[in-house]
């Protein structure tokens, strides 16, 4: 309203240098970076190529992290003691979605003989990190680019109950919630929304301890993930890597998730990640993630099981393969340098079967190199991953699965058989819209 005085906004930066604006995993994976950073030696005039390879790995994780920001966040970040000599070229925004934008993504899907293949995004993490109208813009995208079901990934207590919430507001379910999140826009957009619910390794302190689980807590995962908006258990795991939480207190927190999972009957969305070899011996992450499966035994169907964003080597793939489980795989199969060793992986086709492959964004993460993306999508130059750019994930796997065994209309098929049928989406649309398959 004209003449209206906007509230002031609070200082981005508080006294002992940290941003108010950051979530606390964000918080923690920044100081982490910085004290990593911070720890290496100050290279001399001839500095050693591994100390160089050192130092290009953080200086890419900074930008990587600095880039899943909003703008306001990067630039505090930045001007805290990190702020460029040459400050970057800002990158062109999308405030809107044009017509052009959208005929452009709708060019860009993945077709046979013209029709187009709609493809499922297992995994997206936008309820608490955007704002309702980049949700919004985010979805509309989606659905231009053929990409008519996307879920929501919960990683913690607040994002899983924020992941339903954003759904009941999507098919306008509930009201309570429509000015945080887009109101009642599946009917123009056609795009289907749904979540899991699960507090990831990083966060496994919010469910237990290193001694015990609060069971008022896991009380409050079954109660939210009793919603028909529900798909899956998780992203529940172990991440040995950064370990943000102590190892007991993940491995109690994955269990009882497990043994959620296994009572409600649902899927289980699962994280794992061991420990870079650069900081040290492996620390048994699959071990014991296979050790915590086996004490649920037929119980816990392993075809029920999806480790998604898959970035391990060929002898975790063939271990996770070789005991039935799923595999969802992001844009890193996209990434020529850093995903190499897992293209090299799944040249053979033989190591993970193409009925167990899935197919994700991790948005705003894992985002392709830029060759896979035509310029008049907008997505090469936005800083961020997004469901829409799904259809190059599907020719970056196409490419490198057998070594291009499939085309990417197959592969795009196959993948979204293999998520209706592991996340029981057709039953979920019957429950939440009284329809089956889509229309």
């Amino acid at each position: 309203m004209q003449g209206k005085m906007d509230p002031p906004k609070p200082p981005l930066l508080t006294e002992n240098g940290n941003l108010e604006v950051l979530t606390h995993d964000q918080a923690v994976t920044w100081k982490d970076i910085l004290e990593r950073e911070k720890a290496l030696p100050k290279p001399n005039k001839k500095p050693s190529e591994e100390l160089i390879n050192q130092l290009k790995a953080i200086k890419l994780e900074k930008k990587s992290f600095l880039e899943s920001l909003r703008p306001e966040q990067a630039q505090a970040l930045r001007g805290n003691g990190n702020k460029p000599k040459n400050p970057p070229k800002q990158k062109k925004k999308i405030d809107n979605v044009d017509e052009a934008v959208l005929a452009a993504l709708g060019d860009y899907s993945i077709k046979n003989e013209g029709s187009v293949i709609e493809l499922v995004d297992i995994g997206i993490n936008i309820q608490s990190r955007y704002k309702r109208d980049d949700i919004e813009k985010t979805l509309v995208r989606s659905g231009a680019a053929g990409v008519t079901r996307v879920i929501l990934t919960g990683c913690s207590l607040k994002s899983s109950g924020e992941g339903i919430e954003l759904c009941q507001a999507w098919y306008g379910a509930d009201d309570s919630n429509a000015g945080k999140f887009p109101y009642n826009k599946y009917t123009s957009t056609k795009v289907r929304v749904y979540a899991t619910v699960g507090v990831h390794p990083h966060d496994a302190k919010e469910l237990a301890n290193e001694t015990k689980v609060f069971d008022d807590k896991l009380e409050l995962v079954r109660k939210i993930a009793s919603s028909p908006y529900c798909v899956s258990l998780g992203e529940c795991g172990l991440d040995y890597d950064r370990m943000f939480s102590p190892m007991e207190t993940q491995k109690r927190a994955f269990e009882c998730q497990v043994a959620l999972a296994c009572e409600l009957k649902k899927p289980l969305f699962v994280h794992l990640r061991e420990r870079d070899a650069d900081k040290g011996e492996p620390l048994g992450a699959l071990e014991h993630a296979l050790e915590i499966f086996a004490k649920f035994g037929c119980s816990l169907d392993p075809s029920k099981v999806c480790f998604h964003c898959f970035t391990g080597d060929l002898t975790t793939l063939k271990a996770l393969s070789e005991k039935g489980f799923c595999i969802g795989f992001t844009g890193f199969v996209g990434m020529k340098k850093r995903g190499g060793h897992l293209i090299q992986a799944l040249s053979d086709d033989s190591v993970i079967p193409l009925d167990r492959v899935m197919i994700e964004t991790d948005t705003p993460f894992m985002k392709p190199d830029k060759h896979w993306f035509p310029d008049a999508t907008c997505i090469k130059k936005s800083g961020n991953n997004e469901p829409a750019a799904m259809p190059a994930i599907c020719r970056a796997l196409a490419s490198a699965y057998g070594m291009g065994k499939y085309s990417a209309h197959e592969v795009g098929v196959a993948t979204t058989q293999n998520s209706m049928k592991f996340f029981g989406l057709d039953q979920v649309d019957e429950n939440i819209l009284g329809t089956g398959a889509a229309p």
